[in-house]
């Protein structure tokens, strides 16, 4: 278990400065991605998947259960064995013009574990681009 990722997210973009109205939330409850949502990977198991915390548990790290429902989105390489470095979870393209700021709240769950070989990282990234007129 060189790498080890499980990341549970709820996610809720919302103005900071205006009302609070949420631009998209996401739970996973449905079967699958939700639609418009994107997963890069190299790994052999597909990458971010979804399921129940314990359909997505490996023996030795238990998911805890999910705070906004039922089902999580994860990626974990103890169940695969496979590289899950080039791991992406992609949303949606959302449309921020007219906000004067956003907020981006997420429940995740990160071990952080470090090994000889290995340094388990997380990152959350984002890109702007500029409407064309």
């Amino acid at each position: 278990m060189k790498r080890l990722l499980l990341s549970l997210l709820a996610i809720a973009l919302a103005p900071a400065i205006q009302a609070q109205e949420v631009l998209l939330e996401e739970s996973f409850e449905g079967a699958g991605l939700p639609a418009g949502w994107e997963v890069q990977t190299q790994a052999t198991d597909g990458g971010w998947l979804t399921g129940t915390p314990a359909a997505l548990f490996y023996y030795l790290l238990k998911i805890p259960p999910a705070i906004h429902g039922s089902r999580v989105a994860a990626t974990n390489d103890a169940l695969c064995d496979c590289d899950k470095s080039a791991d992406r979870l992609i949303t949606p393209a959302l449309n921020f013009s007219g906000y004067a700021g956003i907020l981006l709240e997420m429940t995740y769950f990160f071990q952080r574990y470090q090994y000889p070989s290995a340094k388990e990282e997380a990152f959350i990234e984002y890109s702007v681009v500029s409407p064309i007129n």
